[in-house]
Order: structure tokens, then C-alpha cells, then sequence
């Protein structure tokens, strides 16, 4: 099961649960150019650094899944939960920007879970992939576009640790497939209810 925190550090070989929302329950994306801006800078300002199994990104909020890999200190970011907030300062001011605003854009401390089971990785795969649903955002999360959900079916390049993810469901994608094919008769979600995204 996992432990909940706000502060504490992201360490090195631990799986975290990383999300946040928008301030005050605003969007933080429009519009597709800015799914695809955000997704451009985690690859280059998170990605060299951590493992990501999952991610999904909605108009309010977002989910990700990830390991950190390496980390050596470098200019200002002296842990990595610095690096984190440096890519969220550096969304939000280039945000700012194009829509004219001024202001917080994401609520003040992202949070960050850290993930010990196995089986809760498994689940909380399927909760991220799910939340599209989940939100009324779609009736089907397979064809949400702003998710991780299409990098399993595909052998097209991706951020996502493919291999790994694939060693919790006995390296078959076709049961990785399966285990999401249960959403529609799957009611109970009170063990992922995080009361900063809802």
C-alpha cells in the first residue's frame, strides 16, 4: 500500500504517484498544442531521469507513474522533487503566457505518493488509464489521446517502460489488456480516491 505525503523527497529506485490539479480547480490545458507542450518538456526535463509506466493528462489535473532512475545534483535541483517543480514552474509560466493569465497555475505542493505493492502498481496503472471515464471526459479511455493507455498497443517509440510495466502482468500484453478490459464492471475505486484532484 501506499504512503501518502506532500514534502518528502522522491529517492532514487522507489515507484511514486506523482499528481496535481489546477489552482482553485482550473484547467490547466486548452487546447491540444497544450497536452503536446507539457508532454514535450517532461521528455526533456523529467524523462533522462526517472522510468514512467503510466501518465494521463485532463483538462483539470494530471496522474503519473513513475521510478526514479538516476540522479546527480545539477545547478538548482538538488533532489529530484526540485527537477519536479522546476518542469511545473516552467509549464505554468509559458502557460501564463499563451492564455493571457496571471497567477498560481497548479495548487502549491504536487503530491507525491510512494508505492510499495506490487498489485497496487497493477491497480493503479488501471486507475490512471481509467480516468478519463472516470471524469466524463469519454465513454472509452482506449481512444484518449493525452494518456499511456495507446503506448502498450503500439510498437511505436515511447517514453514509457514498456518492459518493466509488462513484467507485473507476466510479460503478456495481452493480460495487461485484459486487466483494463474489467472497468466497466469495476465500482470499487475508494482505495484511489486523492481528494486534491477530485
Amino acid at each position: 500500500m501506499p504512503s501518502k505525503t506532500i514534502k518528502t523527497p522522491l529517492l532514487v529506485d522507489r515507484y511514486y504517484h506523482i499528481y496535481n490539479r489546477g489552482n482553485n480547480r482550473e484547467n490547466i490545458f486548452f487546447r491540444e498544442e497544450h497536452y503536446h507542450f507539457f508532454m514535450e518538456k517532461y521528455k526533456e526535463m523529467i524523462h533522462p531521469y526517472v522510468n514512467t509506466y503510466a501518465y494521463c493528462l485532463l483538462p483539470t489535473h494530471f496522474h503519473f507513474l513513475i521510478k526514479i532512475d538516476q540522479f546527480e545534483s545539477h545547478g538548482s535541483c538538488q533532489q529530484p522533487s526540485h527537477l519536479f517543480r522546476k518542469f511545473f514552474q516552467y509549464y505554468a509560466v509559458w502557460f501564463n503566457k499563451k492564455q493571457n493569465r496571471r497567477g498560481s497555475l497548479f495548487t502549491k505542493y504536487y503530491r507525491r505518493v510512494e508505492v510499495s505493492s506490487d498489485d497496487y502498481l497493477r491497480r493503479l496503472i488501471y486507475y490512471i488509464h481509467l480516468n478519463p471515464v472516470k471524469h466524463d471526459i469519454t465513454r472509452d479511455f482506449r481512444s484518449y489521446p493525452y494518456s499511456s493507455f495507446r503506448s502498450y498497443a503500439s510498437f511505436q517509440p515511447s517514453i514509457i517502460t514498456r518492459s518493466e510495466t509488462l513484467s507485473w502482468f507476466n510479460n503478456d500484453l495481452p493480460e495487461f489488456l485484459a486487466f483494463h478490459n474489467i472497468y466497466e464492471e469495476k465500482t470499487d475505486l475508494r482505495d484511489f480516491i486523492f481528494d486534491e484532484v477530485q
